[in-house]
């Protein structure tokens, strides 16, 4: 089996990735790979691939996909609201998708960036040994850049031996998914130049949150908060750069460095973020918190054993059966077993033989009057394109927004006539902040 995805809109920024390309940063050429290391070995397991196969890495705000060819696929890391034809479909679980269905990234609901795989991987030419898109070097994936609409992805054809197995009954047990909470706590080893900064630096560093600032992308994350201060300056004679690595410039804040970092880098290193705790701040969004806590080297190697053991128990769980547990309920007066059993998106519960399927509720929106339209994202507003009267139709451009050190324009998806505008240039705004009303025609 073999196909392909064809873009219909390409999101905020998406982007096939592999495990990256480890061994070239001597030459200059960063590792890049997925931000979220969790979610991507996740979303390859739903649908039986092996775990570094390529996926499309998508971020905050996800595309429209026409599937070419049948396709099991699935879609793991942030939770997004994903529909099939307009057919709801769960996020941590397989489907299948028929030829010509058309998949729809909704509502980025936990986290920012998730991981679209399809049974087989992502078909694209391989660069230093590696299919991982590294947006710096310009390089990997559909030519080193982000999904455009228009583009056709293809998928590798399944393995024979595997074609016919029912890898869209596979998902994650909802117990299993991620939990995101602010402050995140992210657990760091310090160096290697933290001798350079003074005792109440070091304190600072250690004892504040860091608010995640819009200048956050795959290259690093920009933090805002209190000041850390050097000894006698930010600037060292550059060196070598790890993920995670914590610099702290002469403003005295805080940057993470990510999967498409520099290779090397002047500014004085007070920490490193342990791998175990990457993913967690890859899916941070602009607005949330961050705290770090030090870590001795065998701490930190304990917390990588217990992350790698972590990934294989939740692979297991994505193939192993689903068990039943039984439940002993009251019933028209009489006490009577009940057997519940998990499956993708709720449960499914058995009552003397009869099967019912209890599905987890999504929120629905209702309501009169002028329709709001929200940010998708949290962002900076760049531009407002339109005034309070102006005429609207569907896919007019309503306000520019940056997000992620990327441009978005937010549009219309009515006819009618705009209502009122609550930004303006420079506002700051959350994920379903209404930027303005329209009246619908």
């Amino acid at each position: 089996m073999s196909g392909a995805l064809e873009a219909l809109r390409p999101g905020l920024c998406s982007t096939v990735q592999d495990l990256g390309r480890p061994g070239f940063q001597r030459y200059g050429v960063p590792a890049s790979g997925p931000m979220d290391e969790w979610g991507f070995r996740v979303a390859n397991a739903l649908v039986g691939n092996a775990p570094g196969n390529a996926v499309l890495e998508v971020t905050a705000i996800g595309p429209v996909l026409r599937v070419r060819g049948d396709a099991v696929l699935a879609v793991a890391g942030a939770e997004f609201a994903l529909d099939l034809d307009g057919q709801p479909v769960p996020p941590f679980a397989a489907f299948r998708a028929r030829d010509g269905q058309v998949l729809t990234f909704g509502e980025c609901r936990s986290g920012v960036r998730a991981y679209l795989s399809a049974a087989g991987g992502m078909d694209v030419p391989l660069v230093m040994r590696s299919r991982a898109t590294c947006l710096s070097g310009r390089y990997g994936g559909l030519e080193g850049r982000p999904l455009r609409a228009g583009d056709v992805l293809p998928i590798h054809g399944r393995d024979p031996a595997v074609a016919d197995r029912p890898f869209e009954a596979r998902f994650l047990p909802r117990r299993l998914w991620p939990r995101r909470g602010s402050p995140l706590e992210v657990r760091v080893v310090m160096g290697p130049q933290d001798d350079l900064f003074t005792p109440e630096g070091v304190a600072t560093f250690l004892g504040s949150e860091y608010r995640v600032t819009h200048d956050a992308d795959r290259m690093g994350y920009r933090l805002d908060g209190p000041r850390i201060a050097h000894r006698k300056g930010a600037d060292i004679v550059s060196d070598a750069t790890a993920p995670g690595t914590v610099q702290v410039p002469g403003d005295g804040r805080p940057i993470v460095l990510m999967g498409d970092r520099q290779t090397t880098g002047g500014y004085t290193k007070i920490a490193a973020v342990i791998r175990p705790d990457i993913p967690a701040l890859a899916q941070a969004r602009p607005g949330e918190w961050v705290c770090f806590r030090a870590l001795s080297l065998a701490e930190a190697h304990a917390a990588l054993a217990a992350f790698l053991a972590g990934l294989r128990d939740v692979e297991a769980a994505v193939t192993a059966p689903p068990a039943r547990s039984t439940l002993h309920v009251a019933l028209d007066g009489q006490r009577r077993a009940v057997e519940v059993e998990e499956i993708a998106g709720g449960f499914l519960v058995d009552v003397g033989g009869r099967e019912f399927e209890v599905l987890f509720a999504t929120p629905a929106e209702v309501g009169a009057g002028p329709a709001k339209v929200q940010s998708p994202v949290p962002g900076v507003v760049a531009q407002v394109h339109v005034a309070p009267g102006a005429a609207v139709v569907p896919g007019a451009r309503l306000v520019t927004l940056l997000a992620m050190k990327l441009q978005h324009d937010v549009t219309a998806g009515v006819a009618g006539r705009v209502a009122a505008v609550h930004v303006a240039p420079g506002s700051e705004v959350q994920a379903g902040e209404a930027l303005l009303e329209i009246e619908p025609a």
